[in-house]
């Protein structure tokens, strides 16, 4: 193990198409890992041709598919990254430069957010909410751990976080259809685990929040900046709303199907950004 060594931890499955750039991407870490939760795909194999240590891990939800990652990272630092996120040259300098110079300190931090830009139907987005979106993704194994519900997990560090500059790059959506598809899963998920935690959804959740949702991300967010892609993200970021709150009124209703466990067979990360 490096003293400021860093791994860059991957979690996928059935991301065959894109792990590959996500792996080149990141050639410049100690190592890079990659935990498949099932894939039925190549993704093993592309991973493992790329130089990654590959790992088969049955799907558990994504906060705990993450933690098991950083606790298999053969080095002290770790960088979460999902399959369709790409490390900027930039962001790759900046971090091998502030982990040499770190000295663990009380004051040092124990992990770093860095900002993300969506590259949307081809084109790297301004607005809509998308930017910078500050992700805490850099962590000192021991000093930090992955929360939250699915689909949406986070990153929770147990002292100091500092800020880094360079980009990851967000290819969230291969396309219209893949985001809609995105928007159907996630929303079931999330529906499914507020439901378990007894959240319950008002008529004033599928009547107010959508629209608040598309106007707050068209024009505070400056999606407008966007042009067409930024009315189709914001419009499509308001259905996500729209249906995660109809989901979570049928689950108390009895009228949406219930949750099933987990398995390693089951659907696993496709990432984690719907609008």
């Amino acid at each position: 193990m490096l003293p400021n060594g860093i791994t860059v931890a991957i979690v996928a499955q059935d991301e065959e198409d894109r792990i590959g750039e996500a792996i080149d991407s990141a050639r410049w870490a100690d190592e890079v890992l990659v935990v498949d939760g099932g894939s039925r795909d190549r993704t093993r194999e592309v991973a493992a041709a790329r130089g990654a240590r590959v790992v088969d891990h049955p799907w558990e939800g994504y906060a705990a598919q993450k933690n098991r990652a950083a606790a298999l990272a053969r080095h002290r630092w770790v960088l979460g990254l999902d399959a369709d996120e790409r490390v900027s040259p930039e962001l790759a300098a900046e971090l091998k430069a502030v982990l040499a110079r770190s000295g663990g300190g009380e004051a040092s931090p124990v992990a770093y957010t860095v900002p993300r830009r969506m590259v949307y139907l081809g084109r790297p987005m301004r607005g809509c909410g998308f930017w910078p979106d500050r992700r805490a993704r850099v962590f000192l194994v021991g000093a930090a751990r992955w929360e939250g519900d699915d689909p949406h997990d986070r990153l929770v560090a147990a002292g100091p976080v500092g800020h880094l500059r360079g980009e990851l790059l967000h290819f969230s959506y291969r396309d219209l259809s893949d985001h809609l598809a995105r928007i159907d899963r996630h929303s079931r998920d999330w529906a499914r685990s507020a439901h378990a935690r007894g959240r319950r959804a008002g008529l004033g959740d599928l009547l107010l929040r959508p629209p608040a949702f598309f106007a707050w991300r068209l024009l505070a967010g400056r999606g407008f900046l966007d042009g067409w892609r930024g009315v189709v993200a914001c419009g499509l970021g308001a259905t996500y709303v729209l249906l995660r709150f109809a989901r979570l009124r049928a689950l108390s209703e009895g009228v949406e199907a219930a949750p099933r466990k987990a398995t390693a067979g089951g659907r696993g990360p496709r990432g984690e950004g719907v609008g």
